[in-house]
């Protein structure tokens, strides 16, 4: 159990459709043995055979390198806290989950220290902690989708990495990824309970991502990360900031979108920012309330060596609309 709560705390500290559809079946041509039984261990390639609705977890990895496809079928439980859909907790590394739902566990797809773990095309709703939760090196979601969970997806690990998949609707954040050199690529995060998409470390990146609509910020990174590249994003309609770094130093921000953020568009803190070809318009203004006059576009604070860049800022509740004004 120490294990799993490691999650609920990822998440808590950052409180902060792209739809797969598999059709039953689907990937048929890989090879190995089928997996008929809630709670068997698969130790080579395998496959579900058919929808399992379990009562206590669903698959158990038990070799490295293996693939284990779930051919479109719906793995399911009874939302009991401590059930797996698909546990990865031993550890095993270069381990590959596809295709198919995984739904109503406590966890949908669980790792701990599995290095190079990958899922791809997976559907994870309604479990009760979170969707996808991987820690290790190297690890990725891929085109899946998690939604209606506690959290969405959360990977923990050097290099991880999200790419075109979807988180929504889920009590807590949608996306978190921590570690240096974590990336988040084509993903979409909105109408979450904290943070769309949450990162922390040393040279994160998020390009060509959306996170709108979010309950807290659109896009939060984590306390001293370096180095952060945001690109071709758009974080807009969320309840605090739309783009927040709290503190860095070093970090890019270039041709984003952050409006109609409750508090601001975006906002940094740190030596050497580069803000280049955003647009932040309507930030400030809070559900309605009469102006305040708080609420810049862009807001750059806490430096020594000055921010550097020009960006486009209307119509934000505070008149001054970037500061330093350089900035728009």
């Amino acid at each position: 159990m120490p294990k799993r709560r490691l999650h609920l705390l990822w998440m808590g500290t950052f409180t902060i459709v792209l739809m797969v559809l598999v059709a039953p079946g689907a990937g048929g041509g890989s090879s190995g043995i089928a997996i008929t039984a809630c709670g068997q261990t698969v130790t080579t390639n395998a496959f579900l055979a058919h929808d399992l609705s379990c009562t206590g977890s669903g698959v158990i990895v038990g070799a490295d390198k293996i693939t284990v496809d779930l051919r479109g079928f719906v793995l399911s439980g009874d939302r009991d806290f401590a059930d797996v859909g698909v546990d990865d907790e031993g550890g095993f590394d270069n381990v590959k989950i596809e295709n198919g739902l995984v739904r109503n566990f406590g966890f949908g797809v669980l790792t701990d220290g599995s290095d190079g773990f990958g899922v791809s095309s997976v559907i994870a709703s309604g479990n009760l902690v979170v969707g996808i939760g991987l820690i290790g090196d190297s690890d990725s979601v891929a085109g899946s989708t998690s939604s209606g969970n506690g959290g969405g997806i959360q990977i923990t690990g050097t290099s991880p990495n999200v790419s075109s998949s979807t988180a929504s609707g889920n009590e807590n954040g949608g996306i978190l990824v921590v570690g240096d050199e974590a990336s988040v690529k084509s993903s979409t995060s909105f109408g979450n309970g904290s943070a769309g998409i949450a990162a922390a470390g040393d040279s994160v990146s998020i390009t060509s991502s959306t996170a709108n609509g979010n309950a807290f910020s659109g896009i939060q990174l984590g306390d001293g990360s370096d180095f952060a590249m945001i690109k071709s994003s758009n974080a807009s309609g969320n309840g605090d900031n739309g783009i927040v770094i709290p503190e860095g130093s070093s970090a890019s921000i270039s041709s984003s979108t952050a409006s109609g953020n409750a508090t601001e568009g975006i906002r940094v803190d740190g030596d050497a920012a580069r803000l280049k070809g955003n647009h932040t318009d309507a930030n400030g203004f809070q559900g309605g309330n009469a102006s305040d006059h708080f609420g810049l576009g862009i807001r750059v604070a806490g430096f020594t060596i000055p921010p550097t860049g020009t960006n486009v800022a209307h119509a934000n509740d505070d008149p001054a609309e970037c500061l330093p004004a350089s900035l728009c």
